[in-house]
């Protein structure tokens, strides 16, 4: 009796594990093995040896100096919007309150002031106040990078591997680029649809406090890209109708901006007055008129606007069946050398209309995830919020024994709080073709010996 008390223990902790197994009429389960190693393969499928990317350089036929590092695109959506941070345990959705102006009840044409004598016992009209909500959440993007093997890593051509992290540093940073330009866009209160023959009450939608207003495509399509005095018009309603404020800076009077491809832009400058006005602004010591020649962001002033220059803006072809425009994608994924590059999408390159955005200050937050490990003896480890690139060996039982894969991973978070969205006008317009108006010259004649200089 002594040797049959472990026995049972291992025969009853057996059928704990696989109850099934000691049934007279059971069917055995075989698992379905991988590498081997007696674990399910369809539990663990995410590194895969096949998946490894050969993206780097070996030193096979000599390869002389450094690795040139990828491009960057530089985009000013980030200065627009405000920042902060939101905090945890508050709930899973946010309301923003808004304060509106107050309704005196009074006559804002013509006051009515009475006699002293006639006051007596007289009240008043009654104030009204009012305020908008709008409702906002933290949300997530995450991706990683290609998946790499530490064996190859040791014949790459030095400075491979940090060329192609600096590479994906660069993306991360255009992918929250683009992801600001999309929120204004999106959720701006203000449209602006250009249209020849139209008036801007026709070409206008929106309106104060708006939000999520859609393009109002019923009476056409774009036809006709941005001019100063469209401009003109939409900055006297944003200052005037809406009482849009603008950005500080080193100006006497607060700048709207306006934020659109080089095409528009060049437009833009080309206009008579501005080139004017340029050299009128760098004349003598004035450095905002110089800046204005020479920077790449941020040009101007000209007639209360600065401008920046987006060089991959939202461009469409067609609408959707609601009428909204169908975005393509600007990069497509072209084979190289060694793995994959960004290229630029044809579609996009040579697509009908555009989109540029004219706002003015506060409009929009954009708010990072206050740090959370958990709470009590919940324990979890730092999160990454902010498009920070981790490096992570992730060892297992199924592919990963040895450690001999890892590769990158990023998190971006982010809610976006909305302040005045009414500041933010999207306008779509037509793209014009370059008209090079080019004249063909008269060919030098034929040289000869005797010809003289």
């Amino acid at each position: 009796m002594k040797n049959t008390f472990p026995v049972f223990i291992l025969i009853g902790a057996i059928s704990a594990l696989y109850p099934t197994a000691l049934r007279s009429n059971a069917v055995p389960v075989t698992p379905t093995l991988a590498f081997g190693d007696g674990y399910d393969d369809t539990a663990c499928p995410a590194l895969n040896p096949a998946d490894v990317q050969e993206f780097t350089s070996h030193d096979t036929n000599r390869i002389v100096g450094n690795i040139s590092k990828a491009l960057a695109r530089k985009t000013p959506y980030t200065d627009i919007m405000g920042g902060g941070t939101i905090a945890a345990g508050i709930s899973s959705t946010v309301r923003s309150v808004v304060q509106e102006r107050a309704v005196l009840n009074q006559s804002l044409v013509r006051p009515q002031f009475r006699p002293d004598k006639d006051m007596c016992g007289e009240v008043g009209e009654a104030a009204e106040t009012g305020t908008t909500e709008y409702s906002y959440f933290l949300a997530t993007n995450r991706g990683m990078g290609p998946l790499v093997c530490v064996k190859g890593m040791r014949d790459e051509f030095e400075g491979s591997y940090l060329a192609a992290e600096d590479a994906l540093k660069k993306q991360i940073i255009q992918l929250v680029n683009s992801d600001n330009r999309a929120t204004l866009t999106d959720r701006s209160g203000s449209k602006l649809v250009v249209r020849s023959g139209q008036t801007f009450s026709q070409m206008y939608t929106g309106d104060s406090a708006a939000i999520d207003t859609p393009f109002d495509t019923h009476n056409g399509l774009p036809d006709s890209p941005v001019n100063f005095e469209l401009l003109d018009d939409l900055s006297t309603f944003l200052r005037e109708g809406l009482l849009v404020e603008g950005f500080e800076g080193p100006q006497s009077e607060p700048l709207l901006k306006f934020i659109g491809s080089q095409e528009i832009n060049r437009r833009l400058r080309n206009e008579v007055g501005i080139r004017e006005d340029h050299r009128y602004l760098a004349a003598g010591s004035y450095q905002v008129g110089r800046d204005a020649l020479l920077k790449y962001t941020w040009e101007g002033p000209y007639r209360g606007w600065a401008f920046g220059v987006d060089t991959q803006p939202l461009r469409f072809s067609e609408l959707d069946d609601d009428g909204q425009p169908l975005f393509i994608e600007p990069e497509i994924a072209r084979a190289t050398s060694k793995g994959v590059g960004a290229r630029i999408n044809p579609a996009w390159a040579r697509a009908r209309y555009e989109i540029a955005l004219a706002m003015g200050a506060d409009s929009f937050a954009r708010l990072t995830p206050a740090s959370y490990t958990g709470e009590g003896s919940f324990r979890f480890p730092s999160q990454v919020s902010m498009g920070e690139l981790i490096f992570q060996v992730i060892k297992d039982n199924c592919r990963n024994v040895w450690g001999d894969f890892g590769r990158h991973f990023y998190q971006i978070s982010r809610a976006i709080k909305p302040m005045r969205p009414h500041a933010i006008c999207a306008i779509a317009f037509k793209r014009a073709q370059s008209a090079y108006n080019l004249t063909p010259v008269v060919d030098f004649a034929d040289y000869s010996s005797s010809d003289s200089l």
